[in-house]
């Protein structure tokens, strides 16, 4: 029998089940072997085991270097529990060894695919049989020899360190981190990894280093003058050892011990190498690739959000619609960690993959319904793959009154509104999550009776008429019950309606039944209320502005208890008695805020929890109750005021300082911080002074604690230092550890100080390290847009460069690339897509309307349609930024798109000689009569300046009127007509580059109902500037024609000149008053500099 059948698998997929007669023990039998078997796979199994192996290693190898032949005679019973720990799980690796190769045999073809899987996974794969025999060999109780067999004493030491071998389990831990970095890595699981590394090798290099000495005494003969120990205790002799390795191998030196033989300084240099590897190199660098790639979501987000901003104030978008785009992005962070209504990924899954995921999303959608409760499984995952997810805002409309409405909504998330229909502001209705509307809309073309509005931030499936019946084709008994049960909806709402007529009574509004249940959810709308209950007890309103006034009270109250209360412990030794009130206000304050706590209402997932069971379930799970608990505890009233130990217990209020790094946290979260990188370096710094000076007040009050200071500790060393003041000396000695400076005028003094100094020297370290990779990793993300740019534009030019392309053509494509960079910093050319790909629809359509919408309602074509055939046209539309004299468009071209100058100046040229040409500017539309008569393009068109084109496609501008069918039948006569004019035969035989401009304004007919054409004077916007000087613009007969242009070469050359000038200017000016006495002509040189520049 497969044991591994046996077990359950994770997810859905459950393997075989072994038939057991009724009664028999053999399944629980089973499950206890199985259990057992991968008991050395397990996790919670593995952290205990290595917790076991560490403490094992540290014993015996401090036995063998500090007290050899003493404590192995009587072994603790510490190593009995490690030594038995370790054969359960040697038991365990030793059965799934034996059932994994006797089962291999069995694993043929009549096997299933999953139970060979599960066999092939790493997960249940046993350990190397080789490694089995070391674990057999470091449990094997050799040491028991010596009882019995007189031995020498190397031979009897080495006996003893059997059990060491087992480190190499922690040592290949250590190894599979660099297999282990992704976006799931755990920063903390890698700094506890690497801090047991360390421990493993400052522990042996401490035993390695003590080993060393000359074996005639116990003393170290590192100069270890400064510190006072006792040279016959080999515990103390050990933290010599371990302080001074650890030093070194952090590469920091406090100068207070020195090594003295050659052996010890070459064992120092080996030291500080492996420590300036695995620190400086190995652990920052890991840690910046995994704070990486966990903040690249949130930093390109930042990113293009800032980008949004400064493109919707290219555009001249109103306020109010800038802030609701900002305000849909952070909702979306919010609540979907910026994860918008589609994934592209998911179409890259295998099909059954991605049709699995679609039917998990949207099949409570469809079961909600009656439409689709009675389909099969196969039909409802085809539907559930063309259903989509639409996000609202609060206050957005998802459907318009008297609109024509094609899809059926499902609200997975938040609450909308039906709004009156009179005046379209009155709420008459609420609904919230699991509500369905528009059903009847799949089948029967009905406009909106009344508005639907979204109250708060909603989800929604919705699921069109076209997709649902393209997808039924493929089905059609789905599509036979759906049209069925559509139809008796319809005749049973007709008959309720019929009979509630005629129960309705006069003056009632509202009839006796409803197809809809307004949820519990209803009452619960995002408002301003600092109450959402308002009795006893009250329950507030997240969120609210009293809410945040009491974090702010919050942190200003943990401020001040952070910096006194520790002062008062340590360097006061009491409190005085006239801060006996405000100590007692801090108490009712913290009593306070656990109330406030326990009846506050909770958002988790867009729900809000209001009850109070709701609340203190949610609170309880979560360590920061209990943390806040501690920090309240009144323990002080139980001492004496004149107690020394009082301010001391005070000092567990600052427990609840765990808030100030959450708010950060927050900040650092909070999409509208644009100058990031400022508030991190503001969170370091004070993360760096709070800690610097808890430690010192913690090592003053180790030297100090009494009346009396230690005269062998740190503190008396302060007449050396000629320093004064408590306060200042332990911060500076904190700073000095902390930060690993080591100027040498402060050191431990004592064993009590090297085990205070160890006890916050080495995690300071991995503090710093992560602070400096979590810096480094957002400075690489917030570069990395440059970067990703630069790599594909010197993939494009050298595409262009192996082609053997023109200089020209080269230098085109340069200043494209250049261009895209400077209006945003090619986004749109990296990633592939616009910066508005997953903004609602009806978002984008504000956008469109209030910037893009000008330049084509000004066209005769489109003037008198509504702003829905608009919307329409400019949904499909796109917009390209081409620098100067670059074509447009090519004379001869065929003409696919209508083009319209929303931005800029163009040139456009009609015959061969390139005197006959027009300057259009913003708002021109080109080759409208060419598009819609299928001709290739009459004229040359090139810009002038940096310009802004705006492309919509003819099919899309079809596809928007049928929207408005008497403008698309009207458009279709007037193309028609003008097919039968002579001119348009013109047009058709002439070639382009003949056409001259009497041509074009000899057509006057039909087309131009829909198109207007106005000509304008060549040169009138680029003459403007010179219009203005009055008499002198004649000036403008002596320039060159190149010369008015805004990119011309005279401009270019005179600017080029003032830089030059202005740059000897600064040069020259500082030292030119003292030269001038020298030398008088320089005089004459500053005037110069002066008028150029």
């Amino acid at each position: 029998m497969d044991f591994l059948l046996q077990f359950r698998l994770v997810g859905q997929f459950k393997p075989y089940k072994h038939v057991k007669s009724p009664g028999s023990d053999e399944g629980l039998h089973h499950k206890v072997t199985n259990y057992f078997v991968l008991l050395s796979r397990k996790a919670s199994w593995n952290f205990l085991q290595y917790c076991a192996i560490l403490i094992r290693f540290l014993i015996t190898t401090y036995i063998s270097a500090f007290e050899p032949g003493i404590n192995f005679s009587n072994p603790s019973l510490v190593n009995y529990l490690c030594d038995l720990f370790y054969l359960v799980d040697l038991l365990s690796a030793i059965l799934l060894w034996i059932h994994w190769h006797r089962n291999q045999g069995d694993l043929t073809e009549r096997s299933n695919a999953l139970s060979r899987l599960l066999w092939r996974s790493r997960e249940y794969k046993p350990r190397h049989l080789i490694f089995l025999v070391v674990d057999g060999l470091s449990l094997a109780p050799l040491e028991f020899i010596t009882f019995f067999l007189p031995m020498p004493i190397m031979v009897s030491q080495s006996l003893h360190l059997f059990p060491i071998m087992r480190i190499y389990r922690i040592v290949f831990i250590f190894a599979e981190t660099g297999l282990e970095f992704s976006l799931f890595t755990n920063v903390v699981k890698i700094l506890w990894k690497f801090f047991a590394l360390a421990i493993v090798i400052s522990h042996s290099m401490s035993c390695l280093l003590y080993m060393m000495q000359d074996g005639k005494s116990t003393s170290i003969s590192l100069a270890t003058e400064n510190i006072k120990y006792d040279e016959d205790s080999a515990w103390e002799c050990y933290l010599v050892c371990l302080y001074y390795v650890l030093t070194t191998f952090t590469n920091v030196g406090f100068g207070d011990i020195l090594p003295r033989t050659d052996y010890e300084r070459i064992f120092s240099l080996i030291l500080a190498m492996m420590g300036f590897a695995l620190i400086n190199g190995y652990l920052i660098g890991a840690l910046s690739s995994v704070l990486l790639e966990q903040a690249r979501r949130l930093t390109n987000l930042r990113l293009r959000l800032k980008l949004i901003e400064a493109e919707l104030e290219e555009r001249k978008v109103p306020t109010n619609i800038n802030r609701k785009i900002m305000r849909f992005y952070y909702a979306l962070w919010v609540t979907r960690k910026g994860a918008g209504s589609t994934n592209p990924m998911l179409e890259e899954l295998p099909s059954a993959m991605s049709s699995e995921v679609y039917y998990d999303i949207f099949l409570t959608a469809l079961s909600t319904t009656l439409l689709f409760r009675s389909c099969d499984e196969y039909s409802q995952r085809a539907i559930c793959r063309v259903m989509e997810i639409k996000l609202y805002m609060a206050g957005d409309v998802i459907l318009k009154r008297s609109e024509m409405n094609s899809k059926m909504f499902f609200i997975r998330k938040g609450t909308i509104q039906i709004m009156s229909y009179q005046d379209d502001e009155t709420e008459i209705m609420t609904f919230g999550a699991g509500t369905v509307f528009g059903q009847c809309a799949l089948l029967l073309s009905l406009p909106a009776k009344s508005e639907v509005h979204a109250a708060t931030f909603c989800e929604i499936h919705t699921l069109g008429r076209r997709d649902l019946f393209y997808t039924l084709i493929d089905y059609p008994d789905a599509k036979e019950i759906v049209i069925n049960v559509h139809k008796n909806l319809i005749l049973n709402m007709l008959a309720d309606k019929f009979r509630e007529n005629k129960e309705k009574e006069a003056g009632n509004i509202l009839t006796s039944s409803s197809f809809y249940k307004p949820p519990s959810e209803a009452s619960k709308i995002a408002r301003d209320d600092v109450c959402l209950v308002t009795t006893f007890p009250y329950i507030f309103m997240p969120d609210t502005l009293f809410m945040r006034a009491w974090n702010i009270l919050q942190v200003i109250i943990i401020s001040m208890v952070t910096f006194y209360y520790p002062y008062c412990a340590a360097y006061e030794r009491r409190y005085p008695f006239e801060i006996e009130s405000l100590i007692v206000m801090v108490d009712i304050i913290y009593v306070l805020d656990i109330y406030l706590t326990f009846f506050t209402a909770v958002n988790k997932e867009n729900i809000l929890l209001s009850t109070g069971r709701q609340i203190a379930r949610e609170r309880l799970r979560h360590p920061n109750i209990y943390l806040d608990t501690v920090s309240t505890l009144p323990l002080h009233y139980l001492l004496p005021h004149d107690s020394r130990h009082k301010p001391v217990i005070l000092c567990l209020r600052i427990i609840k300082m765990y808030k100030i790094p959450l708010l950060f946290g927050q900040a650092e979260y909070n999409l509208y911080w644009t100058v990031i990188s400022l508030l991190r370096i503001v969170k370091y710094v004070i993360y760096f002074l709070v800690g610097c000076y808890a430690v010192g007040v913690l090592y003053y009050m180790q030297a100090c604690y009494s009346e009396t200071c230690n005269p062998s500790s740190w503190y008396a060393k302060r007449i050396l230092a000629r320093m004064h003041g408590p306060v200042f000396m332990s911060l500076y000695f904190a700073v000095m550890v902390i930060s690993g400076t080591g100027l040498g005028d402060f050191t431990v003094g004592n064993t009590k100080d090297i085990v205070w100094v160890l006890n916050f020297y080495f995690p300071a370290v991995l503090l710093l390290c992560y602070i400096i990779s979590e810096y480094s990793a957002h400075l690489s993300l917030a570069r990395e847009q440059r970067f990703n740019f630069t790599e594909l534009s010197e993939r494009v030019n050298s595409f262009l460069t192996s082609n053997k392309m023109l200089p020209s053509e080269r230098m085109r494509v340069r200043q494209y690339l250049n261009l895209q960079w400077e209006k945003n910093m090619g986004y749109e050319f990296t990633y592939g897509h616009e910066l508005f790909y997953d903004t609602p629809a009806h978002l984008y359509s504000e956008i469109n309307l209030q910037s893009r919408c000008k330049g084509i309602q000004d066209m005769v074509l489109f003037k008198g349609l509504g702003e829905n055939i608009i919307s329409t046209i400019l949904k499909s539309s796109f917009r390209r930024t081409l620098p100067p004299h670059e074509v447009v468009i090519y004379a001869g071209e065929m003409c696919s798109t209508l083009l319209i100058v929303e931005e800029g100046y163009c040139e456009v040229t009609y015959g061969r000689d390139v005197s006959i040409k027009r300057i259009i500017g913003p708002g021109a539309n080109i080759s409208t009569v060419e598009l819609f008569l299928g001709l290739t393009a009459m004229c040359h068109v090139r810009t002038l300046t940096h310009c802004v084109i705006v492309k919509v496609k003819k099919s899309d501008i079809r596809r928007a009127l049928i929207l408005n069918p008497v403008a698309a039948r009207e458009l279709e006569l007037a193309i028609h007509e003008f097919k039968e004019f002579p001119i348009a035969h013109v047009f058709r035989k002439a070639r382009p580059i003949r056409l001259h401009l009497s041509v074009r304004s000899s057509v006057q007919h039909s087309l131009f109902r829909f198109r207007y054409y106005q000509k304008q004077s060549g040169n009138k916007e680029l003459r403007e500037p010179y219009l203005k000087l009055g008499i002198c613009q004649c000036i403008r007969f002596v320039l060159r024609s190149t010369t008015v242009l805004p990119y011309g070469k005279l401009l270019k050359k005179w600017e080029v000149s003032r830089c030059i000038f202005a740059f000897f200017s600064a040069v020259l000016f500082p030292p030119l008053p003292y030269l001038q006495l020298e030398h008088t002509f320089l005089y004459w040189i500053g005037w110069f500099l002066d008028v150029t520049a």
